[in-house]
């Protein structure tokens, strides 16, 4: 675009990104240079200081030449102090005088899902910052976050999309941040996961993240936690309709269809798939969810529910299927093998896990360092169960498995006793 300008055009530049900076090489109209960094601040530049930020607006003093002037922005966060240089810039080229510019910036309308303000349940406030994410955009709302007051912070961010091979690297330097700032941290979906990561990497006294993969379990882990005075900001990329979060943290008086984007009935039905392949398999986990409360319900609070999950979860995504059921009501988890039981609590999972299916002897010490429970029906896996536990100082837990009829795995129901037996002497 800089290099497009005719020669009477007016190229107005942020000084203070580098990137930027490197445009003025590439066009010869004239520049207005802006920015908030008072070492690189001259008289020919557009400069703010004292800026200052509340729920209501952001308030800095300007200077141009020899004018200095107070400027008003009906907009939150430190960062938004850019938008109205850059306005006031764009204002100057077209012969607009400065103090009329910097008055002008008053008249700024707030935009929905743009880090707005809206009135949350329980006395709280909902920092809506839904329109879309980028690293750069997530991270300047969390600096808002931090600077608002609030008696608690709370941060609930979904994917980042769109970041190339990159994305799980760059999830992992927000999760830097949101974990300084916020009191509670939730995540909502397999990339944001990774922002829990790196929070706890770099900051492991953090308080319990909420890891969730659907609308329900985002909101459950918050709406509990909120009062009086907290923040809550919500972000997230368009396709995380993380706006869905926010309807449902509002408080009841607000109406959902002013304030939040995405409201139109289009958005009803849209749904994102991959452009190269016409049919996909979409997995409901909200469905999965429910069906666990149902069955949960069905079977009462004194029976346990145990989730099994083979083969990635028969497809369905193993990870994001546990976190779901686990907040619904069960109360343990079921794999294959011990690969698949790895996967869960390298993923952070700690619920109880049960190996269904044969394991090695050679694979019995891994399964007991990471507190997963076996299948046995063979003495040589038991005898192997009982090594371990002892060399590694653990208590091995172990489901004995009878064969009633598949005649696939397990003891014959003759023989069950006398293995129980056995394992009572290991």
């Amino acid at each position: 675009l800089v290099t497009a300008l005719p020669s009477d055009g007016h190229a107005i530049l942020n000084a203070d990104d580098r990137h930027v900076r490197a445009m003025a090489e590439r066009t010869t109209p004239h520049i207005i240079w802006y920015s908030v960094d008072d070492d690189a601040a001259s008289r020919d530049m557009l400069t703010a200081s004292q800026i200052a930020t509340n729920l209501n607006e952001t308030g800095f003093t300007v200077r141009w030449h020899d004018e200095e002037e107070h400027c008003t922005l009906p907009l939150v966060g430190c960062h938004s102090v850019y938008i109205a240089l850059a306005g006031i810039g764009a204002a100057l080229a077209c012969g607009v005088s400065f103090r009329t510019a910097v008055i002008r910036c008053r008249m700024i309308e707030p935009q929905n899902g743009r880090l707005r303000p809206l009135p949350g349940r329980h006395g709280s406030t909902i920092l809506d910052d839904t329109y879309n994410a980028s690293p750069r955009s997530t991270l300047a709302a969390l600096e808002a976050l931090r600077d608002l007051p609030a008696r608690r912070r709370i941060a609930v961010l979904g994917d980042m999309l769109d970041l190339g091979e990159r994305a799980l690297a760059l999830h992992r330097a927000v999760g830097v941040e949101a974990g300084a700032h916020a009191d509670l941290l939730v995540t909502k979906g397999d990339l944001a996961a990774e922002i829990v990561a790196g929070a706890l990497e770099a900051h492991p006294d953090l308080p319990p993240p909420a890891v969730t993969h659907t609308v329900v379990d985002a909101v459950q882990a918050v709406e509990p936690e909120l009062g009086p005075g907290d923040l809550v900001l919500v972000k997230g990329s368009a396709a995380a309709r993380m706006e869905a979060v926010v309807a449902a943290l509002l408080d009841p008086s607000v109406r959902v269809s002013d304030v939040l984007v995405r409201q139109e009935v289009p958005f009803e039905v849209v749904r994102v798939a991959a452009s190269d392949r016409p049919t996909w398999l979409e997995i409901d986990l909200e469905a999965i969810g429910n069906n666990m409360e149902r069955i949960g319900s069905l079977v009462g609070p004194r029976v346990a529910v145990m989730a099994v999950l083979k083969a990635d979860g028969y497809g369905h995504g193993a990870v994001r299927v546990a976190r779901t059921v686990l907040r619904r009501g069960a109360s343990s988890l079921g794999v294959a093998t011990v690969g698949e039981a790895v996967s869960l609590r390298d993923a952070g999972i700690r619920a109880p896990i049960l190996v269904l299916g044969y394991t090695p002897p050679w694979q019995v010490r891994d399964a007991l360092r990471r507190d997963v429970q076996l299948t046995l029906w063979e003495r040589e896996v038991a005898e192997e169960c009982a090594a371990a536990a002892r060399d590694l100082n653990l208590r091995a837990q172990v489901h004995v498995k009878v064969d009633t009829g598949m005649a696939r795995l397990g003891i014959h129901p003759d023989e069950a006793l006398a293995l129980l037996h056995d394992l009572r002497a290991l």
